[in-house]
């Protein structure tokens, strides 16, 4: 683990096991590439990455006990908060009272369909024009009716131009948890459980991470294959990057 967390666990490892030579190592990737050279470049634990860990947990800690007990009390069941959850509930708060204090606003749109020989289109209509001074919603709902009842349009003008749309970045933990729960109504635990298995049986890669992106030494196997398949129009000119 190349991070804070990573660093402390090396610093723990080593003061419960009474180490007195070791070498702390860190890789970024699961490949054999990346095992080997960070192997070649071992070096020391770094303390000041153990310290920002120390001051992390004594944050946590500091938050969660101090929001956790009324938190449970006003949700009457037990729950949690820390120097992440506590940040986040805000967040979800404040959410929920925009959503109470919202007014509604009734307003009308004309949408007109279209018979055509490639089948049916729909164009929908401009009110900016017609707005009042101080609107943004059309209110006028004779006006949108007096539009809606006409027949005949006739065509301004006609633009081309090809459009270009990249695929979507691959799942990352978070990411992941968030289109199994809203797309597929599966429960986050459940979603992990069932991409470890995916996992386990190399259908996906790894799914634990918060970064998009493979290593160049991946793409670069994955070229490779396809080269050898017959299948070079599959390699784009460089690969996508997040």
């Amino acid at each position: 683990d190349p991070d804070r967390e990573g660093e402390a666990i090396a610093y723990h490892l080593r003061e419960a096991l009474r180490l007195k030579n070791y070498r702390r190592i860190a890789f970024h990737e699961i490949t054999e590439k990346a095992v080997k050279a960070s192997l070649a470049e071992a070096g020391d634990i770094d303390m000041g990455l153990v310290a920002a860990q120390e001051g992390r947990r004594v944050m946590d800690r500091l938050v969660g006990y101090r929001v956790s007990g009324p938190l449970s009390d006003r949700l009457q069941q037990r729950a949690s908060a820390g120097r992440v959850q506590t940040p986040a509930l805000r967040l979800v708060v404040d959410r929920e009272n925009e959503i109470r204090a919202f007014v509604p606003t009734n307003y009308f749109e004309v949408v007109a369909t279209f018979e055509a020989e490639t089948g049916k289109w729909e164009a929908k209509w401009d009110s900016k024009p017609y707005l009042k001074a101080g609107q943004d919603y059309f209110q006028d709902e004779a006006f949108a009716n007096s539009v809606a009842t006409l027949r005949e349009f006739t065509v301004q003008d006609i633009n081309t131009k090809p459009v270009t749309r990249k695929p979507p970045p691959p799942f990352i933990s978070s990411t992941l948890i968030q289109a199994a729960s809203s797309q597929l109504k599966i429960k986050p635990k459940k979603a992990m459980q069932l991409a470890q298995e995916l996992f386990e049986a190399a259908v996906i890669t790894y799914h634990r991470t918060d970064t998009p992106n493979l290593s160049d030494e991946a793409v670069g196997m994955v070229w490779d294959w396809l080269r050898q398949n017959g299948k070079d129009n599959y390699i784009p000119p460089a690969a996508n990057k997040w």
